[in-house]
């Protein structure tokens, strides 16, 4: 951030085509969901799947908020919190024995 936080600003305020926020976003949610495939071997159920966009969504706001300075805190306390967020939302359904089976 110190070498590029200014382009990155100005990149998270431009709309329209190759908008980095998009971009960012979209690699986030895509990149998620291919490694959670990958871990667990087989297709994700709807609730995996929704929560994985969950919180790929989540990280991306925190990131941009961080970006954009509205967190004041250092790369390494961002991504310590990031996946934190993650493990309170993700680990009831990944601690089952089939993280597939959700209870109705």
């Amino acid at each position: 951030m110190k070498k590029y936080g200014s382009f990155m600003k100005q990149a998270l305020m431009i709309e329209g085509q190759n908008s980095l926020r998009s971009y960012i976003s979209t690699h986030c949610e895509t990149f998620d969901l291919a490694y959670h495939r990958y871990l667990y071997g087989k297709e994700l159920n709807e609730t995996l799947r929704l929560s994985t966009i969950y919180h790929a969504s989540a990280s991306s706001a925190m990131t941009f908020s961080w970006i954009l300075g509205e967190f004041q805190g250092k790369e390494e306390e961002l991504a310590k919190l990031v996946c934190q967020m993650r493990r309170l939302g993700m680990d009831a359904l990944c601690q089952k024995q089939d993280p597939y089976q959700v209870d109705d």
